[in-house]
This record gives C-alpha cells, structure tokens and sequence, in this order.
C-alpha cells in the first residue's frame, strides 16, 4: 500500500516565515520526521501481527510527541509575537489571566452576534497540556460580558457592517 505513494521530488523545501506586525520575522525551517518499523519475520510468517501493531503504535506516539514539541516550540514564538500570550509569572492561573488573554486576541462573532472561541486553547508552557479555566466570580463575568460587547462592535466596524436600529 504505501508503494503506491507517489514521491515527488523537489531540491529544497522553503523555511516557513511569518512577518509579526512589528516587523519581526519568524521561522520555521523544514523539519524531516521518519518512522521506524521492525517487523519479526517469525511473527509475519506465523500470522501474528501484535508486535508489528504495537511498534506502528509506539512509532507513532514517538513521532506524535517530535510534531507536538515542534510545533509547541513555533507557537512560543508566534503568539508573543503577535501580542497573543501571557505569562502568569509563577502565579496561580484564574480568570482574570483569561480576560489579559482575551483583551489582546481579535475575536470573530458568527450571524447571530456569538464569540467564536472554537480556535482557542491555553496551553501551559511547562507541561504542554491545556489548563482549565477556572469559573469566573460575577464581577469578572460581568467585565467579560463588557468586553464581549466592544470586541463585537469591533469586529463589526472591521467588517464595515452596522445594523440599524
């Protein structure tokens, strides 16, 4: 199955670059991921595939985890870059982070006037893994719904859209 791939050769791959609207350019130069399968020729000759299933499978998580540290070591470029982070300086993360967060990012609203939030995980930086939201107090809800409403009227106005009343 996989010699039915088509290679397509090409002299060089580009490095990835992304110009931040101050000017700084990051980069993000090719990166070669591979795959290592050892296939017992006993097992093969036997009909038993476990061995080869569990080395596909630790292969992959392998792999899983090179993207996922690339791919986490970009972002830590990108989204200071572009004003998209924030550092909670050893403190407990809360709620009031999230509304830091959300001051900063542009935010889209669907036909009915809703946050689209779908795109956004926080991700902490020393274990790589989502972080939950702590529940906001009512005063905190209170200015997120404030601040839901003026990044609406912006995200409206870059839209060149008014609703009349």
């Amino acid at each position: 199955m996989l010699g039915r791939i088509k290679s397509v050769p090409v002299e060089k791959v580009p490095t990835t670059r992304i110009t931040a609207p101050s000017g700084e350019i990051i980069e993000s130069p090719p990166r070669q991921y591979s795959i290592g399968i050892n296939i017992e020729l006993k097992d093969a000759v036997a009909g038993n595939p476990e061995n080869l299933y569990s080395t596909i499978y630790e292969e992959a998580e392998r792999n899983n985890r090179e993207r996922l540290a690339h791919f986490t070591d970009l972002l830590d470029k990108i989204c200071p870059a572009f004003g998209n982070s924030i550092d909670v300086k050893g403190q407990q993360f809360s709620f009031e982070h999230v509304l830091k967060f959300l001051e900063t990012t542009e935010i889209s609203f669907d036909e009915q006037g809703n946050p689209d939030l779908s795109n956004y995980v926080l991700f902490s930086q020393k274990t790589g893994l989502p972080v939950e939201i702590p529940a906001p107090t009512e005063e905190q809800f209170e200015r997120l719904k404030a601040l839901m409403e003026r990044k609406r009227i912006e995200f409206n106005d870059r839209r060149r859209y008014r609703q009349l009343s």
